[in-house]
């Protein structure tokens, strides 16, 4: 099918893949700087149509500055992922969006010390 003059197809990679034993995984976006509306809601979108898919579980935003939280949480609600229960958190489990400020704080307060000679994590082949 041949794309309407103008259009462009989406490519989009995201940020980070979360996965958790027995759920789908949750793409993860890291948002540091301002797009423009038009690409966030189109990005947003495809997130939408790959959570309606079950191609992937959820998907969670993660902000460097208010603006740009604001900036998503805006768009992501013209394209349908809505906080309906009013903590930016969608009722259904699809969507979040959390400042990095505050993942950070979670970081630092959930991570303990490793003991000296745990083995390294090997890299998937």
């Amino acid at each position: 099918m041949k794309a309407a003059p103008g259009s462009r197809r989406l490519v989009h990679t995201p940020d980070l893949v979360g996965i958790v034993p027995g759920r789908r995984p949750a793409a993860i976006e890291v948002e540091l700087a301002r797009k423009s509306k038009a690409r966030l809601r189109a990005i947003l979108g495809l997130h939408l149509r790959w959570i309606a898919s079950g191609k992937t579980g959820a998907c969670v935003y993660i902000c460097g500055k208010i603006d740009v939280y604001k900036l998503v949480v805006a768009q992501a609600e013209q394209v349908g992922l809505r906080a309906t229960d009013g903590s930016l958190r969608a009722t259904d489990g699809s969507l979040r969006v959390e400042m990095l400020e505050t993942v950070k704080e979670l970081v630092r307060v959930e991570a303990r010390p490793v003991p000296r000679g745990t083995r390294l994590a090997k890299a998937p082949t």
